[in-house]
């Protein structure tokens, strides 16, 4: 596991390896006290972004729920049955 260092205006404070796992801390993150930048051994707070999963439009998987027809949906809109 990397180094981890505090980055403050008097220079880098290392960060025991205990508190990186307990906060699951990582490079490029402020710390959850201070809002400081946490950087490597060279001062790099580079964050790695997560690959993004593409996403498909295809609505085949779903179902068509209620299918109505247009006598049945007006008779809902003026809230009568079309056996009376």
């Amino acid at each position: 596991m990397e180094e981890l260092f505090v980055e403050t205006e008097k220079g880098k404070l290392p960060i025991d390896e205990k508190i990186v796992k307990k906060y699951t801390l990582k490079q490029g993150l402020s710390t959850p006290f201070t809002g400081k930048k946490i950087v490597n051994q060279k001062g790099q707070a580079v964050i790695e972004k997560p690959a993004r999963e593409q996403v498909t439009l295809d609505d085949g998987g779903l179902d068509d729920g209620v299918n109505l027809s247009t006598s049945e949906i007006l008779d809902l809109i003026e809230g009568t049955d079309s056996y009376t």
